[in-house]
């Protein structure tokens, strides 16, 4: 389940507006931009799904979901867009790399 907010002055007139997958995704139309993402944040949270969460994304009982919350951000720090993901606990798996 994803949920994605873009301010409007990017949004407007490409094509996020649409109802559809964009080639390269919504990174290669903000990559474009005059003041581009410099910086993605992102924080994740488990908790226990809603009933709804359970039925679309077809979980048992006692399964927990992990929200995913992303925020990408130009060098001044605007949000450029914001994505909210709820996925399952049970199937997915995170990665992180950070240099030192």
């Amino acid at each position: 389940i994803v949920q994605s907010y873009y301010p409007h002055d990017v949004a407007n007139g490409t094509q996020i507006t649409e109802l559809r997958r964009i080639r390269g995704g919504a990174a290669s139309i903000l990559s474009q931009l005059d003041e581009p993402p410099v910086l993605v944040r992102e924080t994740t949270h488990a908790r226990m799904p809603t009933g709804t969460e359970r039925a679309v994304l077809d979980m048992p009982d006692g399964v927990p979901v992990m929200d995913l919350l992303l925020c990408a951000l130009t060098a001044r720090g605007r949000a450029v867009e914001v994505a909210i993901n709820v996925v399952r606990g049970d199937t997915h798996r995170l990665r992180y790399e950070h240099s030192v």
